[in-house]
């Protein structure tokens, strides 16, 4: 069975900062909190007693130190491979700019239609990098390489963790099938800074056993 951790990275912004949009090209770094909440997610696995095989993050320093704080509090061995389709989306001209500068150049309804449907905006209303086909492509592309590792040899026999961003992790819903429009009817479809998520594949089919879940209220299930 391939067992797939979906980490989001953690908080990138201090108390009092400006928040602003954060994606593929605003290479923010983990605030404090975002580096407790990378120490809390490695005593969940320790607590399940998980032993990663493989760290795969993108090529933003937020996902890769989360990773590095994992892998080192673990004392993992695993190699932290850094991975195209695991970027951040490109938020185009709204990247590095507020919700309320965004709506006040492009209106509400952009803003309002990704936020809550997940639906990317014309290039008119701000010239994204990205379009939601793309994106599909590229996890699907990064998934089967996966699983044809775990196919070809036993080196992913232990769980895979994978960090990335907001944006991204929800389109690893597509892998099955109906899932991402369900998400999208329950608004359940976003994941939180610092939670996880968890897939399985039995070599037919992926199977969400978790979503948007703090790694803190499993740690505090067991104190």
């Amino acid at each position: 069975m391939l067992k797939l951790y979906l980490c989001r990275h953690g908080n990138t912004f201090e108390p009092g900062d400006k928040i602003v949009w954060v994606g593929k090209h605003e290479d923010a770094p983990l605030a404090k909190k975002g580096l407790e909440q990378a120490h809390t997610m490695a005593l969940h696995l320790e607590q399940q007693a998980e032993h990663p095989s493989a760290f795969y993050c993108s090529n933003l320093q937020r996902t890769q130190r989360y990773a590095e704080i994992i892998k080192a509090t673990l004392s993992n061995e695993a190699p932290i491979m850094t991975e195209r389709a695991l970027n951040e989306l490109d938020y185009g001209d709204w990247g590095g700019l507020t919700t309320d500068q965004i709506i006040s150049q492009y209106g509400e309804d952009p803003v309002k239609q990704w936020q809550e449907e997940s639906v990317f905006p014309i290039a008119e209303l701000g010239n994204w990098g990205d379009t939601a086909e793309a994106v599909e492509a590229r996890i699907q592309d990064f998934v089967s390489r996966l699983i044809q590792l775990k196919e070809a040899s036993d080196q992913l026999s232990q769980p895979i963790v994978i960090v990335s961003s907001n944006g991204v992790l929800r389109f690893f819903l597509k892998l099955i099938p109906g899932e991402f429009e369900r998400a999208i009817a329950a608004k359940t479809f976003k994941m939180k800074t610092g939670h996880f998520s968890v897939l399985t594949y039995d070599g037919q089919d992926f199977r969400l056993t978790a979503w948007n879940q703090n790694p803190l209220d499993h740690l505090n299930d067991y104190s």
